[in-house]
């Protein structure tokens, strides 16, 4: 069982490293790729405490006749007794520590201290270290897979220093806020050799070394992928995101390291002829990205896309204008554009006297089986992707399964802000 945990360990591993040949060979992008980990982690964590328990009882089995030591007291005793010389007892205590670290790493990856608790949950992960380390003086053969994860991690570190900016900060060039509580961030580029690997809907982590040097969270890219800086917008949801609010407010060129892009669609909208795109709240970020690929970007795709609409659910008038310079700028485009644009910014939460705005604001929430109707009339495949609220991406996805059981060609896919 111990080979098992030291096997399992190198695909936990090898699933949490951004680069990983999952990215490469298969286009599993690192967000879908965390699930494994953390599926994985969970496993591993089962198979080490049977290995735990089964080699406590053989252990025990073998004790003198008449003992009444334990297996963890035995260990203890001969540990003292012996001053740490290394023998087989010895062997058992370092992999009763390796665990014992494993076991911390496990409850603060729990999901509670994950949202609530951030710091303490990527603190904890720097016992993985200790855990290989106490596992290879455990056991020889355990020494092979420390080798290879510690291979992963190492590759996985030099290609984000050589793709990314995650040592050497770069000046941002806006620097502001868009209302209370979104700031807009532009920044360069980091290294010419990394523009290839820009895409629509992608994601990237800042840090900002003004707030913290050790922390860094995922954003959405808000820019085009061929553009020569990258937007992101950051919401002012928890504590960090209120310290960037604030650190806005009191300038407006901040240094900002930058780690990405990454994240990879799973198909590609320009083969489609209509594409709806849905969205909830901040989920809007990708989708403008997307938008300003299809109607702005300098080198223009072939494209088989005749429509595009986007849905846009906010609760209020005042989440509807913080991207509103850039959707005009966008139906402008579009009226000299071959492929037709409908926007629609739908205010959920509008009192029921308030006058009707004009458009592309409604009053009360899409009706998205209509829209989606509309976008798969001519029975022509159409793309369907959503970023935004749990609630809305399965409401949406049991809407596209339907559409699929009468005989139309829909594609579903979805963002997700959960790592």
């Amino acid at each position: 069982m111990g080979s098992l945990v030291g096997g399992n360990a190198v695909f936990i591993v090898m699933f949490a490293t951004r680069h990983s040949a999952l990215v490469y060979l298969l286009g599993i992008p690192f967000d879908r790729a965390i699930l494994f980990h953390r599926w994985l982690g969970r496993w591993s964590g089962i198979v080490l405490f049977l290995h735990f328990i089964f080699e406590s009882i053989f252990f025990s089995q073998n004790l003198p006749a008449g003992s009444n030591d334990t297996a963890i007291s035995v260990v203890a005793k001969e540990w003292v007794d012996n001053e740490g010389a290394i023998g087989e007892v010895t062997l058992n205590l370092y992999g009763f520590l390796s665990a014992i670290f494993y076991i911390i790493i496990f409850v603060f990856s729990l999901e509670w201290f994950r949202r609530n608790k951030f710091e303490i949950f990527f603190a904890s992960h720097a016992l993985i270290l200790g855990f290989f380390a106490l596992g290879a003086l455990h056991s020889p053969k355990f020494r092979l897979y420390a080798y290879i994860s510690a291979a992963l991690f190492i590759i996985d570190i030099l290609l984000r220093i050589f793709l990314s900016s995650i040592i050497i900060p770069r000046k941002t060039t806006v620097f502001k806020k868009r209302s209370d509580t979104l700031v807009q961030v532009r920044f360069p580029k980091q290294v010419p050799w990394a523009k290839p690997f820009y895409k629509p809907g992608q994601y990237v982590f800042v840090n900002f070394p003004d707030i913290s040097r050790a922390e860094w969270h995922p954003f959405s890219v808000t820019s085009a992928p061929d553009d020569e800086e990258i937007e992101i917008n950051i919401r002012a949801l928890g504590n960090w995101t209120r310290k960037v609010a604030a650190l806005a407010a009191e300038s407006n060129r901040v240094w900002v390291r930058c780690d990405g892009p990454y994240g990879n669609l799973d198909l590609n909208y320009h083969r489609y002829t209509s594409l709806l795109l849905v969205a909830g709240g901040i989920g809007i970020t990708p989708v403008i990205g997307i938008l300003k690929d299809i109607f702005t970007a300098k080198k223009k795709k072939r494209s088989r896309l005749e429509t595009v609409v986007m849905v846009w659910s906010v609760p209020s008038n005042n989440e509807g204008e913080w991207f509103m310079d850039d959707f005009r700028h966008l139906m402008n485009v579009a009226q000299h554009a071959s492929i037709k644009l409908d926007l629609r910014i739908h205010v959920t939460r509008a009192a029921k006297d308030a006058p009707p705005p004009s458009p592309p604001m409604y009053n009360g929430r899409p009706d998205m089986e209509k829209l989606l109707d509309q976008c798969t009339d001519h029975r022509a495949p159409c793309f369907v992707f959503v970023c935004g609220p749990r609630k809305m991406v399965n409401a949406t996805w049991d809407l596209a399964t339907g559409f699929q059981r009468k005989g139309k060609i829909v594609h579903f896919h979805h963002e997700t802000f959960e790592f």
